[in-house]
């Protein structure tokens, strides 16, 4: 995995290499430093049903064809589609209201920044709708987007094993903890990713993101000259 910390892009090395490099036990771990709170959160265990309707119901307002200078204005209309349904689906789902919340405010950041670069490459094709499809990235968009949400905790955790010390902060970004970052004896900084905290709907709302991304590129029907 990587992200971009402090203006640079951040390799992470998986948790049980990097126990396994330094001779750490199992709990050596993101829950170690700053453990979460599971009480009154929601499941989305026996969920899939459930939010494959949201998915489909998503997909269906999304329009066949529209005109790229109306891309924009489509960001608001799927969000409240998303979030109506989400609230439908939610007596299977038993999520917090601070938790859909969440959901809504990740799927309209997400799919504002795929019409924003829509639109950029729309102006940048000249009328060529083919290149503006041939240069879409979803994958880049998603990235961009977790990388600015990406947090380093304040606090500075020390741990210590046998003769070694570390020095451990936690990493948040979007969908909560991901990973810690570890300044060993050797001065030197790693990054550690640690993904049992994070939230266990990321990989959905990538997808669906991605999904509704997707149908955009595809409906445009025209370029700004």
């Amino acid at each position: 995995m990587q992200l971009t910390i402090d203006g640079s892009p951040r390799t992470f090395t998986p948790l049980p290499a990097f126990r396994q490099h330094w001779g750490l036990p199992e709990e050596f771990g993101v829950a170690y430093f700053e453990p979460k709170e599971w009480q009154g959160l929601g499941s989305i265990d026996h969920a899939g049903a459930p939010l494959e309707k949201v998915k489909q119901q998503v997909l269906r307002v999304v329009p066949r064809k529209l005109a790229v200078n109306s891309l924009l204005d489509w960001v608001e209309p799927l969000t409240e589609v998303f979030r109506r349904a989400l609230i439908g689906a939610n007596e299977e789902i038993g999520l917090r209201e601070m938790e859909i919340d969440f959901a809504v405010a990740g799927f309209r950041a997400i799919t504002q920044a795929v019409a924003d670069h829509l639109l950029r490459l729309a102006y940048a094709a000249k009328g060529d709708v083919s290149r503006v499809r041939e240069h879409y990235n979803y994958a880049a968009v998603y990235q961009g987007w977790l990388d600015n949400s990406v947090e380093v905790s304040g606090v500075t955790h020390e741990y210590v094993n046998g003769e070694a010390r570390f020095d451990v902060r936690v990493i948040y970004f979007a969908y909560g903890r991901v990973g810690l970052e570890v300044r060993a004896a050797d001065a030197e900084t790693h990054y550690v990713v640690d993904t049992s905290l994070t939230c266990p709907a990321a990989s959905y709302m990538q997808e669906l993101c991605g999904e509704v991304g997707g149908r955009l590129c595809e409906a445009v029907t025209d370029a700004p000259r």
